[in-house]
């Protein structure tokens, strides 16, 4: 006969063998459950960021409406400096949404917007200037004009909004 394990001993050998397992399957599942969890909120936090940046995109878009119509009436230089203040807003906010995006569409979208911003800061600029020369009249029939551009501005920020949203 050959000398073997005794019954005892292999009995032993099993249990320890399924503790072994039990072990390591625990530790896979752990670290599996860790790696989902970092990337879903790697995944979150990017949506969330994207859709806050574009948030604040289209508020420091809207809060420069009316700006350029008050220093026509009042003609006080404090309403360029929030102009200027919410031009730089803006500019950063679309800064920070071109970070979070990495959906083309969204990203074409966003170079609409920055392309037809500098338009329209180009235009509203010689506006001001019109203001500031004295030319009211002339200043008012080319505000108008510049009107539709916001307009545009804003739907292109709407439509970027809703992207993000859908995501």
């Amino acid at each position: 006969m050959r000398p073997g394990l005794s019954l005892r001993h292999r009995i032993f050998l099993l249990i320890t063998a399924l503790a072994i397992i039990n072990i390591f399957g625990s530790m896979v599942t752990i670290w599996y459950t860790w790696r989902t969890q970092k990337l879903y909120t790697s995944i979150v936090d990017r949506d969330v960021n994207a859709l806050i940046s574009t948030q604040h995109l289209e508020n420091a878009l809207v809060l420069q409406k009316g700006l350029t119509t008050y220093f026509f009436l009042t003609n006080a230089s404090k309403w360029l400096d929030q102009l200027d203040e919410y031009n730089q807003k803006f500019l950063f906010w679309l800064t920070k949404a071109r970070t979070y995006t990495d959906i083309d569409k969204a990203r074409f979208i966003l170079n609409d917007i920055e392309s037809n911003y500098i338009s329209y800061v180009f235009e509203r600029d010689k506006i001001i200037g019109m203001y500031k020369e004295g030319k009211k009249e002339e200043g008012a029939r080319e505000h108008w004009k510049v009107r539709k551009q916001f307009i545009l501005i804003y739907d292109l920020c709407d439509k970027f909004k809703s992207i993000q949203k859908k995501i």
